[in-house]
């Protein structure tokens, strides 16, 4: 076991986000993996079992509920909160294509069989029609395509958001994977305000997917070079809204009841995409879909929810 020195306790505080007190019998055992870059990069606790005993009570910062369990079981957590459709992480599309094992296995829907979608990420039409093919055999409901992501290694690659520096490259993407699926099966696509603030276009690029064949657009509002930094741009959304006649999905900055009504007030978008948002706190989804449907905000998850959560997810 590894124990949670006392030094790195200021700096969990400033990192995580949620607190939860627990009686000093029980043993809270968690993987960390937001530590692993506190000392130059090394992990510190990455994978191994934390368990921080005090005299009268135990304290457990948690960067989301990550880590310990896979990303079938955070998208169980998250239906049952009241999430209304849930997708995998995003997936190479040259391993589904191939079957590798370790990645196909994460194509799989929530324990309660719900529909779900499947996010792929890549750059050559026949890995995208590969992967879409395996997709479907799995059961997915939807194939989404990410053109958004901003990580290096990914961008690195001319895929995510660098596509959009090239959208007839994207579009052949959209054609090939729209090509491979049948009628039922929609393609959509997740985007982002653009490259840079030079370069939000955002509102053509979605015209050039939606012609290529996807049936509903996600944007981020931060361009490429924000990366998670700085405001979303609630602006662009309201402006693919208006170019574009399939429905568009918000995402970005929604960490709330007030921030979800600012971005559909602001936009007119059809729905809400939750990421960062929901990490230590999948309770959001439970207060956004109350307030959608006309009920009260539940507000949030007492002390007491927080345990039996935590209990049963990492069981």
């Amino acid at each position: 076991d590894a124990y949670l020195k006392p030094e790195l306790r200021d700096e969990i505080r400033k990192r995580f986000r949620w607190t939860l007190e627990l009686d000093p019998r029980y043993e809270v055992v968690a993987y960390s993996m937001a530590l692993a870059d506190l000392q130059g990069g090394r992990s510190l606790v990455d994978g191994a079992t934390v368990r921080w005993i005090r005299d009268e009570a135990v304290t457990w910062w948690a960067d989301g509920f990550r880590g310990a369990t896979g990303d079938e079981e955070v998208r169980t957590l998250c239906e049952e909160m009241g999430c209304g459709f849930t997708l995998t992480e995003f997936l190479p599309a040259h391993a589904v294509a191939r079957g590798i094992e370790k990645i196909v296995r994460n194509i799989a829907p929530g324990a309660a069989g719900r529909p779900f979608g499947v996010q792929i990420f890549g750059r050559l039409p026949g890995d995208m029609a590969g992967a879409a093919a395996t997709a479907m055999a799995a059961g997915a409901s939807l194939v989404d395509i990410n053109m958004g992501c901003p990580a290096k290694r990914v961008v690195a690659g001319e895929c995510g958001s660098a596509l959009m520096r090239t959208p007839e490259v994207a579009a052949d993407l959209v054609v090939a994977v729209r090509e491979t699926l049948p009628p039922e099966i929609p393609v959509t696509v997740k985007m982002r305000a653009g490259w840079d603030e030079g370069h939000k276009n955002a509102p053509e690029f979605a015209a050039r997917m939606v012609e290529a064949g996807a049936a509903m657009i996600t944007v981020h509002g931060r361009t490429r070079t924000q990366g998670f930094s700085g405001r979303a741009d609630w602006g662009v959304i309201r402006r693919v809204k208006e170019a574009i006649a399939v429905p568009v999905v918000g995402n970005g900055d929604v960490v709330d009841v007030e921030s979800m009504r600012g971005l559909l007030e602001t936009t007119g978008c059809d729905g809400v995409m939750i990421g960062r948002g929901a990490m230590g706190n999948p309770w959001i989804f439970s207060r956004l879909s109350a307030v959608l449907a006309g009920r009260p905000d539940p507000g949030p998850p007492s002390v007491a929810e927080r345990h039996e959560t935590l209990r049963r997810h990492y069981a």
